[in-house]
């Protein structure tokens, strides 16, 4: 849950591709996708759905006074960058996690970063 926010994963996304190669399904925070928990968490998220390594999004609804339900934002901004295609395999594996049923997944790819990203890292 919400991989885009953890920091080991963050300085070593391969991590995260052999976990999901190996089986692992992944779900973003929709406000990580729109941007509501800053820059480097949001890019981190649109890496993460460029190497095909998420299955869901979903609402971090643990404190919904700080926290807003935002997944229509998200879901339009993942069609503005990735079409429909990927918000209805998105929709759909989250419909299928409430059914009980098996999701569908793109074949996972690694991270590909720039060799500035760890230049502007704390």
């Amino acid at each position: 849950v919400h991989p885009e926010r953890n920091e080991q994963l963050i300085k070593e996304p391969d991590l995260l591709y052999e976990f999901v190669s190996n089986g692992a399904f992944t779900q973003l925070t929709a406000g990580s996708i729109c941007g509501h928990y800053g820059k480097e968490f949001k890019k981190f998220s649109y890496e993460l759905m460029d190497a095909n390594l998420v299955h869901l999004i979903s609402c971090d609804a643990h404190n919904t006074t700080k926290r807003g339900f935002c997944l229509t934002e998200a879901y339009a901004e993942v069609r503005k960058e990735y079409g429909l295609d990927m918000v209805y395999l998105l929709s759909e594996n989250a419909e299928a996690v409430v059914e009980g049923e098996m999701i569908d997944s793109l074949v996972p790819e690694k991270v590909k970063r720039s060799k500035l990203f760890g230049l502007f890292r704390k």
